[in-house]
C-alpha cells in the first residue's frame, strides 16, 4: 500500500528516495574508498525517542510513506539472530573480505547502534562471525547489516544479534585493510551515512536519513492509520477493492485513458 491513499504498485525501487527531498547520490565506493584508513566518531545520533517510535512501524509502512526513504535491495536479507532492528548506523567500509576495520568498529559502538558494513557484496569471504557478534551484543548493538558475507550463523543465533547479510561463508579473507569507520558507504545499492537510521524486519531493510526522521515518522503514521481504516472496513464487510479505493482508482484511470483516446 502506498502513502498516497490507494495501492498503486511498488512505490520504491533499489536505491529510490522521495522525489521532493532526495538523498544525494554518492560515488560507488565499495571496491575502494577516498577516506580509507579513516576512523571517526558518529557525528551526532538522532533523538532516541524518534528512533524508538520508528521501531513501532513495519518496514513496509515506512517504505510506503512517500518520504525520503531508501530501500535496501536483495539479496541482502535476514540470516541470523532476531529479525527486528532499528538504530543509528555506525558505518564501516572494508576492502571486500577484509576483517580489520570491521573488528575495530566495536570501539565505536554505543547502545542502540546498528553496525552497517560495506563489504562490496563479496560472497566468498566472511567479514564477521559470532565472537565479534557476541562482543557487539554485549555493547548493546541493536543489529548487524553486512553487504557481504558473515559466518557462524548458529553462534549468531545463540547470541541473538539481528544479522542481515548477502550470504554466509565459513572462511574469512584477510586482516590487512584498508578500511574506514564512520564514512559514507553503500549497502544494498543505497547510500548510508553515519547516524542514518536503519530499520529491519522480516520484509527487509529501509534507511531513513537522520535529518528527515521526524517527517518520515509523521508520514508513516498516516500510512498506518490508513491501513487500520482499511482493515476495519474489510472486517465490517467491505470488499478489498472498495475498502482501499481501488474501484474508484480504476474508474478514474479508465476515464482518463478514454479521454486520451478521444
Amino acid at each position: 500500500m502506498t502513502g498516497r491513499g490507494t495501492w498503486a504498485g511498488p512505490a520504491r525501487v533499489r536505491g529510490a528516495v522521495g522525489a521532493k527531498t532526495p538523498i544525494p547520490e554518492e560515488t560507488q565506493v565499495s571496491k575502494s574508498h577516498p577516506e580509507q584508513w579513516t576512523i571517526r566518531q558518529v557525528a551526532g545520533r538522532p533523538d532516541r525517542s524518534l528512533v524508538t517510535a520508528l521501531r513501532e512501524f513495519a518496514t513496509t509502512q515506512i517504505a510506503d510513506c512517500g518520504g525520503p526513504v531508501a530501500i535496501v535491495a536483495p539479496p541482502l536479507r535476514h540470516l541470523a539472530g532476531g529479525v527486528q532492528l532499528c538504530g543509528p548506523a555506525v558505518t564501516v567500509w572494508t576492502k571486500p573480505g577484509d576483517i580489520l576495520y570491521v573488528l575495530k568498529a566495536a570501539d565505536l559502538i554505543a547502545a542502540g547502534d546498528v553496525l552497517v558494513v560495506d563489504g562490496g557484496g563479496r560472497p566468498d569471504a566472511a567479514v564477521i562471525g559470532d565472537i565479534a557478534g557476541q562482543a557487539l551484543a554485549g555493547l548493546g548493538c541493536d543489529g548487524l547489516v553486512v553487504d557481504g558475507a558473515v559466518r557462524d550463523l548458529d553462534g549468531l543465533d545463540v547470541v541473538g544479534l539481528p544479522t542481515f547479510a548477502v550470504g554466509a561463508h565459513p572462511a574469512t579473507g584477510s586482516n590487512q585493510g584498508p578500511g574506514a569507520i564512520n564514512v559514507v558507504v553503500q549497502c544494498g545499492g543505497v547510500t548510508v551515512r553515519p547516524g542514518d537510521v536503519i530499520r529491519g524486519d522480516a520484509s527487509g531493510l529501509v534507511v531513513v536519513p537522520k535529518e528527515h526522521l521526524a517527517p518520515v515518522l509523521a508520514m508513516t503514521t498516516a500510512v498506518a492509520d490508513r491501513e487500520r481504516d482499511w482493515r476495519q472496513a474489510i472486517a465490517g464487510g467491505a470488499s478489498l477493492p472498495a475498502a482501499t479505493g481501488i474501484d474508484d482508482l480504476i474508474s478514474k484511470l479508465a476515464a482518463d485513458r478514454a479521454g486520451w483516446r478521444g
